[in-house]
């Protein structure tokens, strides 16, 4: 048996200080989520070499907790940028400090500044912050909501054109597309070749359920889905040829 390296953590500890060490760029992306920064990273990665592609920084708040890891970051990338989003989850009194110095900045400096919800709810508490158009503020939150590569691609192109890049006016003035709450996933294939795994080991409400009762009597193929939302229930099950 092989053992992990592993780091004692105290929950309860401060946030420890410390410099980042980015350097400046057009546009700074800031979330608690690393998964809108991997989205966004994907999506820039996706763009290639396009004229109107600005530099790009993204961060983690939770490696800004610190009030001196604030005002580093503030003075050494943010009052440098064209444009700072903002993406908070449980609204500003999770990053209140950060908040304040970075609205300060970005409104002594005329920074545009979107202050964005990190849920899919809208929190009117953030809108005073914003010197950025509420309407394109709101276009910024519904990319990050719908979510997929192309309304990343829009998320990009907006704020190219929010820092001053000649981004395509028809992709920085779309409208962020919806993707259908659920559906099939098309990412993943099952590397088995029998028919998939042998009977029994079903859920102990699939004997009561008539669309899962052929997983108890036969192999059936996997078949992965997306959704979205606390409920799940599967819809489909696909037996092998």
């Amino acid at each position: 048996m092989h053992l992990l390296p592993t780091q004692a953590e105290d929950l309860l500890a401060s946030p420890q200080a410390e410099d980042l060490g980015q350097t400046p760029a057009d546009c700074v992306l800031l979330s608690f989520s690393d998964s809108d920064l991997s989205a966004v990273a994907a999506a820039y990665h996706g763009l290639g070499d396009v004229p109107w592609r600005p530099t790009l920084r993204l961060a983690n708040l939770s490696r800004l907790g610190h009030p001196l890891s604030v005002d580093l970051y503030v003075e050494s990338v943010v009052s440098r940028a064209r444009l700072v989003i903002l993406r908070l989850n449980g609204g500003a009194a999770y990053w209140r400090y950060g908040l304040e110095q970075v609205a300060e900045t970005c409104s002594t400096q005329g920074i545009p500044l979107a202050v964005l919800p990190g849920e899919a709810k809208a929190d009117p508490g953030l809108d005073a912050a914003c010197t950025v158009d509420l309407g394109v503020a709101q276009r910024l939150w519904r990319c990050f909501v719908e979510g997929g590569p192309e309304n990343m691609a829009r998320l990009l192109a907006l704020a190219a054109h929010l820092a001053g890049c000649p981004a395509p006016a028809d992709l920085a003035a779309g409208e962020p597309q919806p993707l259908p709450r659920f559906g099939r996933h098309q990412g993943w294939m099952s590397k088995r070749t029998d028919g998939g795994p042998p009977p029994g080991k079903a859920p102990p409400w699939s004997s009561t359920d008539p669309i899962c009762r052929p997983a108890i009597s036969q192999p059936c193929m996997p078949w992965p889905t997306r959704w979205t939302g606390a409920a799940w229930r599967p819809t489909s099950i696909t037996r092998p040829a």
